[in-house]
């Protein structure tokens, strides 16, 4: 079996942090992530594993020791023909759980900081999250 992170389109890592570009869903909104049951939606929990991975991953593989806290950024790069602008605060419920599953650190545990979205002249409408090791 295959290891595939499709929603990952890029990602950097720092001396003690880690970026990484998220495809853009409007599903992971906190207002629709969810079926009528309550259930997280399946293309939301995947995208979800594959930031927890992506973290995981990079984590391991660049021997990042974390501490609490760990500070959270939240940028939203949509596309100029991209008429309805998402608030990127409804997208922390979301990445917060994925972010904890990924370090192993409760998410009462985060900082986040979160702008508002973008327009670019893109393909590739996205969503940069920047975890850091706080002071």
């Amino acid at each position: 079996m295959t290891l595939r992170l499709e929603h990952i389109l890029d990602y950097g890592v720092g001396k003690n942090s880690i970026q990484i570009e998220m495809a853009y869903m409007p599903e992971i909104s906190k207002n629709a992530s969810k079926t009528r049951d309550g259930f997280i939606k399946s293309k939301v929990r995947n995208w979800m594993n594959d930031l927890a991975w992506g973290i995981r991953m990079m984590t391991e593989a660049n021997k990042i020791v974390w501490a609490s806290p760990v500070l959270v950024k939240i940028d939203c790069v949509l596309n100029t023909s991209q008429t309805r602008m998402p608030d990127t605060q409804n997208f922390v419920d979301i990445i917060s759980d994925a972010i904890e599953e990924g370090l192993g650190i409760n998410d009462v545990n985060f900082e986040f900081l979160t702008s508002k979205a973008r327009r670019e002249d893109t393909d590739m409408p996205r969503i940069i999250i920047t975890c850091s090791k706080g002071e």
